[in-house]
């Protein structure tokens, strides 16, 4: 075994689950009181044991009542193994078949049929039940089920169980199934919260997708909280790190227990997981059975997900395939993530899926979604969400990208900017627009082309526009960006007329009330935003050249931390208290001087 896993029971109430888990590893999986009194399994349960090469393979034992459904799949969610338990005596029930659909529902990709009390019956009911048992799972999507026959009460097989579940582990290893566990980012759903005296908060979960590190810092999700490991153990082991796929317990920090509850996710940076109450799924039957998922317009069921259930109105769209999912709380998901329907307040299995789309949709969006689906193929990979979200949205961010391998015909079929990937009709689209806003008099201020362009990115609004002066078809000057044809920024007439009178006015400048056209106003503001004119005090305004010619006059042969009174700067300019005011007023807003009481000390020169 290169990698470790975290394997898990399944099967009907009674069949000896928890007596297995407990021959098998030495460890009673039964923690609660009423467990205890009632020989019942209620909630998830958690052991482990040592593979000859040392490393752990962890356990989660379920209960297999029907009421306890949620649970069941709460333990389901990140196990590379099942173990179905059918008792000899009793042979194939109805949670067996129950608990088996779920497992394929959430995507468990293998499955060991163990038939347990072969003590109590012949070996020839034994055989009986263990065909049974293959012929159903093979019905509901498991194709190819390894079985084998024990006695959990005598401790017999227990042994060559063990030593099956190994080689079913190391052959998963080669398997594209096994990678998704160790490959990614490190998140892990809460299984269960409680406090340490001493310590504080401690959750614990299954960890997939990466390692975990003490110090390391994680979002708690749906919450989007920030939380520190202040402590790590896995197995009863203290540890400085823990690596993916492995049962874990995190003591938290910067976060209060009462706000972590059992469904909530912890995972480090760069995950893919999003917040929403809102989905739109790929909606499957409940496995081997042939009647689509019965659902009337805004059907109320239960969603599970991870290791939590939310409730939630469910509407099939018009295609049939997809759903749309509203939650009554935010839940945390990625894309394709599977879940399970459970009808709400009981405990039939409505059917599952896939998430495809995550978020609010408008009705053109979900048409979209739809004609889309029907031309993706039963089982998804990165590249068709890639492809859905160019199709949609235009642009993939490198977040969402995450250290996607491209397929040949992606790479061919995309724009790749700095980490972005974009559709060519999204870069044609951006560049045209950005084109259209510099092209405009005044050119257009870099800093608010995103507020210009509702809807797009504005770190992707930013590349595109460096993409565009870097192949010299716009020009950024002072911020502004304009067609790199102008020998000068575009302005109308009007403000050409105004430029050359500021310039021919010298230090005089020019006074916006003297002024009696219309559009005087727009026009030099549209100068000064532009940087070829400075407004003093919204009245007065000067060529850019000339401003800074009196500003050198202020300053001359002054040094920076230098003294400049009022009357040295009218002695030196000419001008009277009416413009020298506003023109110290500005030296300070452009850091060339600072003022201290009627003086000014020097703090910068202009070049």
């Amino acid at each position: 075994m290169s990698t470790q896993h975290v394997i898990g029971t399944a099967g009907h109430v009674d069949h000896g689950k928890t007596l297995l888990i407990e021959a098998l590893t030495g460890i009673d999986a039964d923690r609660l009181p009423e467990e205890k009194r009632r020989g019942l399994t209620i909630d998830l349960g958690f052991a482990h044991f040592f593979a000859p090469d040392g490393r752990a393979v962890g356990v989660i034992d379920v209960p297999g009542h029907e009421r306890f459904i949620r649970n069941m799949a709460a333990g389901a969610w990140a196990l590379d193994l099942g173990l179905l338990v059918v008792a000899a005596d009793d042979g194939w029930m109805q949670q067996s078949g129950d608990h088996t659909a779920v497992l394929r529902l959430m995507g468990v990709p293998r499955l060991i049929a163990v038939i347990n009390k072969c003590d109590v019956v012949s070996s020839e009911r034994a055989r009986q039940v263990a065909e049974q048992a293959a012929g159903e799972c093979r019905r509901l999507g498991y194709a190819e089920v390894p079985s084998i026959q024990v006695s959990a009460a005598e401790g017999r097989g227990i042994d060559r169980l063990k030593d099956l579940i190994l080689r079913e582990l190391q052959s998963l290893e080669h398997t594209a199934a096994s990678a998704a566990g160790e490959a990614g980012t490190a998140h892990l759903y809460v299984d269960r919260v409680f406090t340490v005296k001493g310590s504080g908060t401690v959750v614990t979960g299954t960890l997939k997708g990466g390692p975990l590190e003490r110090g390391q810092e994680l979002t708690l999700l749906p919450e989007g909280a920030g939380v520190r490991i202040r402590g790590l153990q896995s197995y009863h082991q203290d540890c400085t790190l823990v690596r993916a796929v492995s049962r874990v317990a995190v003591n938290c920090s910067g976060t209060a227990g009462q706000r972590i509850v059992r469904g909530d996710l912890l995972a480090g940076d760069g995950h893919p997981f999003r917040s929403v109450r809102e989905l739109i799924a790929r909606i499957s039957p409940v496995p081997g059975s042939e009647t689509p998922v019965q659902l009337k317009r805004d059907t109320e069921a239960e969603i599970a997900v991870g290791t939590g259930h939310r409730l939630a109105r469910i509407t099939r769209l018009a295609s049939g395939a997809l759903i749309r999912i509203r939650l009554e709380q935010p839940i945390a998901l990625h894309w394709n993530q599977p879940f399970v329907l459970i009808r709400h307040g009981g405990s039939t299995i409505l059917g599952g899926g896939r998430v495809l789309w995550l978020g609010k949709t408008d009705r053109e969006r979900r048409l979209a979604l739809a004609r889309m689906e029907s031309n993706l193929p039963p089982e998804l990979n990165r590249d068709h969400w890639i492809r859905l979200k160019l199709s949609l949205e235009g642009a993939v961010s490198p977040e969402e990208a995450g250290e996607t391998r491209l397929s040949d015909s992606l790479r061919r079929d995309t724009v790749q900017l700095q980490g972005w990937l974009l559709s060519s009709e999204c870069r044609d689209r951006l560049e045209t627009r950005i084109r259209e806003l510099a092209g405009a008099p005044g050119g257009a201020r870099l800093d608010e082309l995103p507020g210009r362009m509702r809807g797009e990115s504005e770190v992707l609004v930013r590349l595109v526009a460096d993409t565009l002066t870097g192949r010299g078809e716009l020009a950024l000057r002072a911020g502004i960006l304009f067609p790199r044809s102008e020998n000068e920024p575009q302005v109308s007439p009007m403000g050409r007329q105004l430029l050359r009178d500021l310039r021919a006015g010298g230090s005089r400048g020019l006074e916006l009330s003297k002024l009696k056209f219309a559009g005087a106003r727009k026009e030099l503001r549209n100068l000064v935003r532009v940087d070829l004119a400075v407004s003093l005090d919204g009245d007065i305004y000067y060529d850019k050249g000339n401003y800074l010619e009196l500003v050198r006059s202020c300053l001359a042969h002054l040094k920076v931390g230098g003294t400049l009174t009022i009357a040295d700067a009218k002695s030196r300019t000419q001008l009277s208290r009416k413009f020298i005011i506003p023109l110290l007023n500005r030296m300070e807003r452009d850091g060339f001087v600072q003022r201290r009481g009627d003086e000014r000390t020097v703090t910068a020169k202009p070049d």
